[in-house]
């Protein structure tokens, strides 16, 4: 697409997700070592470049992903900044680091790593998928999933439970 229009149009956005999430996620992981922290900043470098897409002049893929990349360091320093700020404030304080992710993210984290993750991720049904993004990639508690999409709490819960159960099935398939 010319003038880079899938990051134009909100509904193209959605594919340039599941084209460059998994790249923009091994970038951060290999540079923090900290798969919680590397969704995050995914989910992050995604917001920006939403917020920012009219900036985009590129018209490939490649230009996407490298656009997407560039956003994505620059979080990666922002976290980094952030986290030396939070540690030396701790030290002063000697209050020790919070403990490791738990394990729930690990196994999102391991699942995502999958070869076949990205496919069926994007084949999920649209209202399905949406939800599983906003619980598991933004973090957003189940109320904030709820509102966002315009659904009760337990079509959220529902709709995440079904996805993330679509996902482990298909993957490990």
């Amino acid at each position: 697409m010319a003038g880079g229009s899938r990051l134009q149009d909100r509904e193209a956005f959605a594919a340039v997700y599941v084209q460059h999430a998994e790249v923009l996620r091994h970038f951060i992981l290999r540079r923090c070592g900290n798969a919680e922290v590397a969704i995050d900043l995914v989910s992050e470098t995604f917001a920006k470049a939403l917020e920012r897409r009219h900036q985009f002049r590129g018209s490939t893929p490649e230009e996407e992903r490298g656009w997407l990349l560039a956003i994505a360091r620059s979080e990666l320093l922002q976290h980094w900044r952030r986290n030396a700020l939070h540690s030396a404030a701790l030290t002063r304080l000697g209050v020790d680091a919070p403990p490791p992710q738990d394990p729930a993210i690990e196994r999102v984290d391991e699942l995502a790593s999958l070869p076949r993750a990205a496919e069926v991720l994007a084949a999920l049904p649209p209202e399905q998928r949406r939800a599983v993004e906003l619980r598991v990639c933004a973090d957003a508690a189940y109320e904030d999933v709820a509102e966002t999409l315009g659904v009760t709490i337990e079509t959220a819960r529902t709709r995440v439970s079904r996805a993330l159960r679509t996902l482990a099935l298909e993957v490990e398939a």
